[in-house]
């Protein structure tokens, strides 16, 4: 499901799914930094994702995906409508 949902964003996301686990980083290739996206997404959608700036990966957003399907499913869409708010400002 997430990979299909990072489609979505044509080529702003390349990732591996993780080889275990439910979670995994993505890099993303626009000019925000991952502290300022997240801090974004968080106040106008109230979803929380990590900066990769975390681990030391800029332009990263760790995703943690171990929810159950339709709060996962909510949970990306309204991660989607606050990435293509800020991805388009």
């Amino acid at each position: 499901m997430l990979e299909a949902w990072l489609k979505r964003f044509g080529d702003t996301f390349t990732w591996h799914p993780p080889d275990a686990g439910a979670i995994c980083l993505a890099r993303y290739r626009q000019g925000i930094s991952a502290l300022e996206l997240v801090e974004k997404v968080r106040a106008e959608h109230s979803v929380l994702l990590v900066p990769g700036d975390h681990f030391g990966l800029p332009n990263h957003i760790r995703f943690g995906f171990g929810e159950e399907l339709d709060h996962f499913q909510e949970a990306l869409a309204e991660t989607e409508r606050g990435l293509k708010r800020v991805f388009t400002d």
